[in-house]
């Protein structure tokens, strides 16, 4: 040691004097040369890590020496604070580790990179100045961000809300608390430098307040809100029919909203507002006393006046917007308007009576005509029920009348009887038996009025009540099969009924502005009849022994072709063909239980 010693100190003194002395020049070399001797395996004098001087130490005495120095050492702990509070983060906590043997390896390094010339520059400035090498560190980003996350659970919170209370219509407030926010990037890039230098000194942690919402503001909305009530209206508008005078009645309606009641639905967290849920309830409730179907009107023709009197006056269909109620209220509860128009959606019914002296309703356009005397109290009521249905109807020009829309379902619960009706290959009992009466009596008046049929469909096989003429009748059975005409009519149809049930006639009137066209019926034309075959015994343990009972009786099998011709000034504008193929149907009977007729057998023929 004593010997290194020396030699730098000569060093030191050659390097103290004027170079251009070259008696000195060899000197010089020679010391440069021993220099490089002397440290050929050692670190260069002046080279520094983490404050402990490595020079002049062999690699293996300097990694002893790092690895017992207490600067770097796994449980030192780097401070970090805010305000009063302090955290002491050890160096495992943080994932960081001191390479150390490459460490060593980055000290043993300087002087000796970069060639001859720039090799000696750097040993003669590290004896000169010294050398401060920074460590190689090893970070674990994982462990430090978990720190940081854990850092800032601890510290941060939200703008604590202000509580406010709801009293005598008014706000009453406590002290607001801001919020607390670490910023965990620049906590990190601190720490990051930190661990770099080693250094030990206290992080002041970078936390932003947040204030809490000024109180003012809670008050002034709550103030709005309570202003006073707030009232949504509507004006409704229907049409009476009183004295022989029609009349618009315009009845205002409104709903109000007043201070007990959003006092109710008022949330004061996180900032005054309506309940949401309540105010829908409100407004639904609303629109239940709102919301209604357009209604049709349905007229009666007085043949003497020729004057439509009214039997249903119209309504138009309303719909509140629910959802456009609910924001104009939200909107409106903070204004100082306090007025609300409430957002109904009308629907203008078809047939309007405002529109009556347009209709062209002058005249009877056509009828149509059946019997059914001799038919059930219950088939009769079923008759009266559905031409009821469909008296004073009115069909817009161009509109396509359906039976089965207008009749609607025909239940018990409706008065509907139990009669015969045709169901697959039998007559059975079910409610509204007789219905067919109706949609063949109307079919009929559309024949004769020249209206353009869009569907009928004849029954499976022929029925008394609809003869004569046979070929002229139209089957209906929910929801499938369906009579429908179009008017083409440029005015509106009404459509009259009269049922007579001790004559047991059903007739059928149009009445509109009668069309410059005629028509006439050619035919029935019968062909391919066909018996209906043996007739058919059903033991009903009902009937008494002896009894014999007729459920059904014998029609036979038919084609039938009725043509209809449409005459425009006396000239044929169309000729029309209607096609009824109904089946043979054999006579069924009821009779007591063993007492069914046993089948003459038919001999084989070979």
């Amino acid at each position: 040691m004593r010997r290194r010693s020396r030699g730098i100190r000569a060093l030191k003194l050659v390097l103290s004097l004027p170079l251009l002395t070259f008696a000195l020049v060899p000197l010089a070399a020679a010391l440069i040369l021993f220099y490089q001797s002397v440290y050929a395996e050692r670190i260069y004098p002046g080279v520094r890590v983490l404050e402990l001087n490595l020079g002049g130490l062999s690699p293996a005495e300097a990694l002893v020496l790092l690895e017992g120095s207490p600067n770097y050492h796994p449980e030192g702990r780097i401070p970090l604070s805010y305000g009063e509070r302090v955290w002491l983060a050890s160096l495992e906590e943080l994932g960081a580790g001191l390479e150390v043997e490459a460490t060593v390896g980055r000290a043993y390094e300087v002087g000796r990179r970069g060639g001859p010339l720039p090799e000696l520059r750097e040993q003669l400035a590290a004896l000169r100045y010294g050398v401060v090498v920074s460590p190689v560190l090893r970070l674990e980003w994982n462990r430090t961000s978990l720190f940081v996350e854990q850092l800032a659970r601890e510290i941060d919170r939200p703008s604590s809300e202000i509580e406010p209370t709801l009293r005598a219509f008014s706000a009453h407030l406590g002290p607001g608390q801001p919020g607390l926010k670490l910023d965990a990037r620049r906590t990190l890039e601190l720490l990051a430098e930190r661990l770099a230098t080693c250094s030990r000194e206290e992080i002041p942690l970078p936390v932003e307040e947040r204030p809490a919402a000024p109180s003012g503001l809670v008050e002034l909305r709550v103030q709005e809100m309570l202003q006073g009530p707030l009232e949504l209206v509507f004006e409704e508008q229907n049409w009476s029919y009183k004295d022989g005078q029609l009349r618009l009645v315009r009845m205002p309606r409104a709903w109000t909203l007043d201070r007990a009641t959003i006092a109710d639905m008022m949330l004061l967290h996180p900032f005054p507002s309506l309940d949401q849920k309540k105010l829908s309830t409100f407004v639904e409730d609303i629109a239940r006393q709102i919301d209604q179907p357009p209604r049709q009107a349905r007229f009666s023709f007085e043949t003497g006046s020729k004057r439509l009197v009214p039997i249903v006056t119209s309504q138009e269909g309303r719909r509140l917007d629910i959802t456009q109620t609910i924001s104009l209220v939200n909107s409106h509860i903070i204004s100082s308007s306090r007025l609300i128009s409430l957002p109904v959606h009308l629907e203008r019914p078809k047939v309007a009576m405002e529109e009556v002296g347009r209709m062209g309703i002058v005249e009877l356009v056509s009828e149509g005509k059946s019997e059914f005397k001799g038919s059930t109290p219950g088939r009769q009521r079923n008759i009266e029920l559905g031409a009821a249905r469909l008296h004073g109807l009115v069909i817009p020009p161009g509109e396509v009348f359906s039976f089965l829309e207008h009749l609607g379902p025909t239940l018990e619960a409706l008065g509907y009887e139990d009669s015969y009706i045709i169901f697959r290959d039998r007559t059975e009992l079910g409610p509204g038996g007789g219905i067919c009466q109706v949609s063949t009596t109307i079919f009929r008046a559309a024949f004769f009025g020249g209206f353009p049929i869009l569907e009928r469909t004849p029954h499976s096989y022929r029925v008394g009540w609809y003869e004569p003429p046979v070929g002229l009748d139209a089957t209906v059975f929910e929801p499938i099969v369906d009579f429908k005409f179009k008017n083409d009519l440029s005015s509106h149809l009404l459509i009259q009924t009269q049922v007579n049930t001790r004559t047991g006639s059903l007739i059928f009137r149009f009445y509109g502005t009668k069309p410059d066209r005629s028509v006439e019926m050619e035919g029935p034309v019968v062909e391919n009849v066909t018996p209906p075959g043996p007739p058919i015994y059903e033991e009903d343990p009902a009937l008494p022994k002896g009894a014999k009972e007729l459920a059904e009786t014998a029609h036979d099998g038919a084609d039938v072709t009725i043509y209809r011709i449409i005459k425009r000034g006396g000239r044929v504008v169309a000729r029309e063909k209607f096609v009824s193929k109904y089946k043979p149907w054999p006579a069924r009977y009821k009779v007591a239980l063993g007492e069914k007729p046993t089948p003459t057998p038919t001999p084989n023929s070979r």
